[in-house]
């Protein structure tokens, strides 16, 4: 499917977006008593009463049910002879009931669509386990990959009122207790921009792979209080969608300039070109 297709799906599910909110913040049987005073379309095939439907839920389990090596596809990610700079494992491509499901729980406030999406990222993380690129160190706690997330923009943030990534990890958290150890070291740096504060995300998505970068560099941090943790940790980042690489490349740098170990990436989806597949274990 392609992104003007995407976008239509998205405009015809936006008057529902502030009832989203509402919807994710109350119970199970409150959801099924809301969805018959006002209805829920699902947010890829504008069925009634469900955020997911029961095909589209099975589409996207479909969809992430094979993880794939990602980096190579993304130009921010490789140096100058086309080597990867470091692994990216993506649970699917972005297409289908997997973008749509992602562009509603960031765009549109649909927050309990976390669950879905936190599946998928279990399955990459899962991958990555037994992936040979990946260089899973011993079983110490400090040599255990801990999740770093990649934090959303300050105006993202504003915007929902919610970390899409931190969500996810959240819900993955609560999910699986086994899960790795989340270990939130980034933080936006704030640098006041004129341009980018009245249009980030315009002024992002217009770039280059070359020029996001270099708009990039220097917008992430980790903070001096986490100066001390940081310090020889091996680091899984974690993003949601994967592009240019230019958010993961900027992450990475910010934790190997105070001292961290990035041993590789996990995101949801990838925006892909070729598809590298993992073997299944």
């Amino acid at each position: 499917m392609g992104l003007q297709q995407i976008s239509r799906v998205r405009h015809r599910h936006q008057p529902q977006a502030r009832l989203l909110r509402w919807y994710s913040f109350i119970g199970s049987a409150w959801q099924e008593f809301l969805a018959l005073v006002l209805p829920i379309e699902c947010v890829s095939c504008g069925r009634p009463n469900a955020l997911l439907c029961t095909d589209c839920s099975a589409a996207l389990r479909s969809l992430t049910s094979s993880p794939f090596q990602a980096a190579a596809q993304a130009p921010a990610l490789t140096d100058l002879d086309g080597e990867v700079l470091f692994p990216v494992i993506a649970a699917g491509s972005y297409r289908n009931q997997l973008a749509h499901a992602i562009l509603a729980f960031k765009n549109q406030g649909a927050v309990p669509l976390a669950n879905d999406l936190a599946a998928a990222l279990g399955r990459a993380i899962e991958a990555s386990i037994f992936s040979e690129q990946l260089a899973v160190p011993g079983p110490s706690f400090r040599a255990l990959p801990h999740l770093v997330p990649v934090p959303t923009t300050i105006s993202g943030y504003r915007r929902r009122g919610y970390d899409p990534v931190g969500q996810i990890l959240g819900s993955l958290r609560r999910r699986n207790s086994q899960c790795f150890p989340v270990s939130a070291l980034l933080q936006k740096r704030r640098k006041f921009d004129w341009k980018t504060f009245f249009a980030p995300q315009a002024a992002q998505k217009s770039l280059s792979a070359v020029a996001r970068r270099a708009n990039l560099r220097g917008s992430l941090m980790v903070p001096k209080r986490k100066l001390n943790h940081v310090q020889g940790l091996n680091c899984l980042l974690v993003d949601d969608v994967l592009t240019t690489g230019a958010t993961l490349a900027e992450a990475a740098r910010a934790v190997s300039a105070a001292g961290g170990n990035v041993i590789g990436a996990v995101v949801i989806a990838a925006v892909s070109r070729n598809v590298q597949r993992l073997p299944r274990k």
